[in-house]
Formats: C-alpha cells, sequence, structure tokens
C-alpha cells in the first residue's frame, strides 16, 4: 500500500504514539493538578517595566 508510505503518515502515526505514552505515563493526582500559580502586585510591576525598556513603548496591561 502507497499510502502507508507516506512521511505524514508516519509523522501522525508517531505523535499519536507520543500522545498515548505520554497520557499514560503522566498521570498524576488530584491535588497536583489543582495547583495555581499566583502572581504579586509586584512582580506585574517588575513585568511592566521590563516590558517598557525592552520595547521602548507602553502599552495598556490592565
Amino acid at each position: 500500500m502507497k499510502f502507508f508510505r507516506e512521511p505524514l503518515v508516519h509523522f501522525l502515526i508517531i505523535g499519536a504514539a507520543i500522545f498515548v505514552v505520554y497520557g499514560l505515563m503522566g498521570q498524576q493526582d488530584a491535588e497536583e493538578q489543582e495547583r495555581a500559580i499566583t502572581i504579586t502586585a509586584g512582580e506585574i510591576g517588575w513585568l511592566t517595566d521590563t516590558w517598557k525598556s525592552a520595547v521602548k513603548k507602553v502599552s495598556n496591561l490592565y
């Protein structure tokens, strides 16, 4: 079959295999999945100042 010799088919099969393996091995308990990222006002200020100095342009981030 010529269909299975196509590189796109190989790519899709390998991608699906990686997805399945990651799904089986990457299972975590519910407590780890409920973690939240907290960003303080000081960190937002630092990010804003860094962005302004890097881009030299002020934008309304809020």
